[in-house]
């Protein structure tokens, strides 16, 4: 074998990775082992390559059929509020994941007949494999001379090789088993978020961080019996002020009514008096009137009937003007009390609502 991997003939490291070489490298077991692995890693880099070059044409797509502008990246389209590009862009990624064969072309890489025709293998068994590497070895006059490689030290090679390659094939089964259940996953996420509505972006933060959300609920919990506390002593404040102010409002209304009635029973008085004198008026004008009918025409002084009508009159339009008063005095009463009561009423609806409203909002 070339000393650090290097091949007899001085291929550099960087074409040696990429599968390329010459044939002392194909000659050589552990080199072409090298070689194989190498071209492998690429082949499986260009697979995963391949696959983030398709899902950023799949994001352009999504915003050129959107007509969506402005900078977009991978988690503004997963976990940004536009809902419909979000869950149309999960949905057709997992259509990529199974349309593409990931899977499968990355278990291609590993089986030698898929890139047979890249590297030029020589047509030779196992035993003339090992006398040319000895061969080319013993030829070479600069370098010292080393044995040939004989059967015992080329089995740990192949045992190696062996173990490589069912460790290959285990790695295979396991990607396989991954890539299955990578893809199970975002179905389920895909199904779980087609599901929701657009307007559940608080639910999505609560199933993205449950701890955070968790905390935060056990400390509104926890402050919950603090608040309850400090709601109840506001309630017995506002309750005692309302009571104390319901207590001088019927205090007030109480000593304003009785006030009010007094002044009804004083104008009620008034207006008795009045009315009887209008009666006896009423009765000495009818008299009057009948007395002045059976007074002849001769009999009659007309200066005293004139003198006598004008003072009654007068007396009648004072007596007719002193009730007008009363009347006006008892309706302004009457207003002032009906106002009272509507006061008093609209006082006590205010207390009932605000005593109702306190009790809904108690928990």
């Amino acid at each position: 074998m070339a000393e650090s991997w290097l091949c007899p003939a001085s291929c550099t490291r960087d074409t040696m990775f990429y599968g390329n070489g010459c044939d002392s490298c194909w000659e050589d077991p552990e080199i072409r082992l090298l070689l194989v692995l190498s071209f492998q890693l690429v082949l499986v880099g260009r697979v995963f390559t391949n696959a983030h070059y398709a899902m950023e044409e799949l994001d352009r797509q999504i915003l050129q059929e959107n007509q969506v502008r402005g900078d977009f990246g991978y988690q503004t389209l997963l976990y940004g509020s536009i809902a419909d590009l979000r869950q149309w862009r999960v949905r057709k990624h997992v259509e990529i994941v199974g349309s593409v064969k990931v899977t499968g072309q990355i278990i291609d890489c590993f089986d030698p007949r898929a890139y047979s025709h890249f590297f030029r293998f020589p047509k030779i068994n196992l035993a003339e494999n090992r006398r040319m590497v000895g061969g080319g070895i013993g030829t070479k006059q600069s370098e010292p001379s080393e044995a040939p490689a004989s059967d015992n030290e080329l089995d740990p090679l192949q045992l190696r090789l062996a173990e490589v390659l069912q460790d290959i094939a285990e790695k295979q089964e396991m990607l396989m088993k991954l890539e299955d259940e990578i893809s199970d996953i975002h179905n389920d996420n895909a199904n779980i978020k087609e599901g929701f509505a657009s307007d559940s972006e608080k639910l999505m933060v609560f199933l993205e961080d449950p701890e955070q959300m968790k905390a935060k609920i056990l400390g509104f919990i926890t402050e919950s019996d603090v608040r309850l506390e400090k709601m109840e002593a506001e309630f017995k404040d506002s309750r005692e002020k309302l009571l104390l102010d319901l207590r001088e409002l019927q205090n007030q209304q109480s000593q304003q009514s009785l006030c009010s009635k007094e002044r009804i029973l004083k104008n009620h008085a008034k207006l008795e008096e009045l009315r009887s004198e209008i009666e006896r008026n009423s009765s000495l004008a009818e008299k009057l009137k009948s007395r002045l009918e059976q007074i002849t025409k001769t009999d009659l002084d007309r200066s005293l009937m004139i003198r006598r009508i004008m003072e009654m009159t007068g007396s009648i339009q004072k007596q007719d003007q002193e009730i007008k008063k009363v009347i006006l005095e008892n309706l302004g009463v009457q207003r002032e009390l009906k106002w009272l009561t509507q006061t008093l009423h609209r006082t006590f609806n205010t207390i009932e609502e605000s005593l109702f409203k306190t009790v809904l909002e108690k928990p």
